[in-house]
């Protein structure tokens, strides 16, 4: 949801609501689903790891923080 739409906020009440709903379909689904997005989940953050490895030893003479800013954002992007 985004903020700053004021008829996309919630009262208390209805965030309470909607969390409960949440849980009660994320304990009631299916073990292979759950199963499958955590090794997809697993896999993406892999190959985000790989181009942060990348971006950070190739970029060796630049400062560390900028190197370490670069691959944070190319970790992110993935």
């Amino acid at each position: 949801m985004k903020a700053n739409n004021l008829s996309n906020l919630l009262s208390p009440a209805a965030m309470v609501q909607l969390a409960d709903n949440t849980g009660v379909y994320k304990v009631n689904k299916h073990p292979q689903i759950t199963y499958l997005s955590a090794i997809t989940a697993g896999i993406f953050i892999s190959i985000a790891f790989v181009f942060y490895i990348t971006v950070t030893t190739g970029i060796a003479t630049v400062p560390f923080q900028l190197a370490k800013l670069a691959g944070g954002l190319c970790f992110s992007l993935d």
